[in-house]
């Protein structure tokens, strides 16, 4: 009985031996001369191979023909794929990253060679702040704009229209301001224009944006919003009821006078002066005034001729040398247009008008009623 167990068990090696012998010559296609011929063979099953006179290789057969002899096969299913590592453990699978999960990508940035700064985000900073040139950090509130805090006022500076741009207008929408202005560099072509505003006392927080802005001619506008509120503006000065004009200013400087400076100024009397800066007075008594409407005119304090009021000469006028010179083309000049016969002469030194009548053959003497300018011997200016 054990003998016909152990012929049974021989049997059975012999027929997996012929089946996988058969197995083998039904997978195995030929030899050819050509790759091509292999390529275009009909009725390829998965597992088919051949060998190729061309290449010298065995080709195979998975969803299309391939040279089993390449290094990277184009179209095979791996028996055991790579181990990669993802976040630091090894799994065995397929992997469909690009990296590993604790790769940090660099910075998508592009810059001009002018970078000097190790970080390109500052460090602390926060979502809404944006990181400008000079180190500093101002907010984005959704629109291009900056918030001041008005505390005593002062001026914004809203942007900078520099040299060449002028093309296009921008639209600046503010408020909480009692003012808009502007001042200027140079003239025509290289002019510089900076527009401001002012910002009234305790109004609180002020937020300034810019609605509009060609973005065909971004260069027409720069440094929009870029600097914190100043108390004054150079060229110009505004207080209460105080405003001036200054000529000859010092553009580098805020909030001062320059040596040898004048000023147009309306003051809080609401009068109008012209003064050198380091000159003026409360009093308006340096330089020249014209009072609120208009009806006084003085210079260093002293009032010229008020039309319409009577006026009285205080003290002793004196004049050159103590002596008062009239210059007369014509022997007689009439002062006084009262009748044809009014008119006054040059004689001995003094004037003599008289209303009435007077001898313009005489030369010495005076008559009734009769006035005279003259200077008298010791120098005195008499009337």
């Amino acid at each position: 009985m054990a003998n016909n167990l152990g012929d049974i068990s021989d049997i059975n090696q012999s027929i997996t031996l012929i089946q996988q012998e058969l197995a083998r010559y039904t997978h195995f296609r030929g030899y050819y001369l050509l790759n091509a011929d292999i390529i275009n063979l009909a009725s390829s099953a998965t597992c088919d191979f051949t060998f190729s006179a061309e290449s010298g290789t065995v080709w195979m057969y998975e969803s299309s023909w391939y040279d089993s002899g390449q290094l990277v096969p184009d179209q095979v299913t791996p028996a055991s794929d790579e181990i990669p590592l993802v976040d630091g453990t090894a799994s065995a699978r397929i992997s469909t990253q690009y990296s590993r999960g604790d790769h940090i990508h660099p910075q998508q940035l592009t810059y001009d060679n002018n970078i000097t700064a190790t970080k390109f985000v500052k460090t602390s900073g926060t979502a809404t702040e944006i990181l400008l040139a000079n180190g500093d950090t101002t907010t984005l509130d959704g629109k291009l704009s900056k918030t001041y805090s008005s505390g005593s006022g002062g001026y914004i500076r809203l942007c900078v229209f520099p040299t060449g741009t002028s093309t296009g207008a921008p639209y600046i929408y503010n408020s909480k301001v009692d003012q808009l202005l502007h001042t200027h560099t140079g003239s025509y072509s290289s002019a510089v224009y900076t527009a401001w505003i002012h910002i009234m006392t305790g109004s609180g927080s002020v937020t300034v944006t810019v609605s509009k802005q060609n973005s065909y001619w971004t260069t027409q506008v720069t440094e929009i919003l870029t600097q914190d509120i100043v108390s004054s503006i150079t060229g110009v000065r505004n207080y209460s009821n105080y405003s001036a004009l200054y000529l000859d200013c010092d553009t580098t400087a805020i909030n001062t006078t320059k040596a040898g400076q004048w000023e147009i100024s309306k003051t809080n009397d609401n009068a109008l002066t012209i003064n050198p800066s380091s000159l003026r007075q409360a009093d308006h008594s340096a330089g020249l005034s014209i009072n609120s409407d208009s009806s006084k005119i003085t210079f260093n304090g002293n009032e010229f001729v008020n039309v319409g009021t009577d006026q009285t000469i205080n003290d002793r006028k004196s004049f050159k040398n103590d002596q008062f010179e009239i210059q007369l083309t014509v022997t007689n000049y009439v002062l006084n247009a009262g009748s044809s016969e009014s008119f006054a002469g040059v004689k001995c030194g003094l004037v003599q008008i008289n209303p009435n009548a007077c001898d313009p053959n005489s030369s010495i003497g005076t008559l009734s009623d009769q006035w005279n300018i003259a200077v008298t011997a010791d120098g005195e200016f008499r009337l």
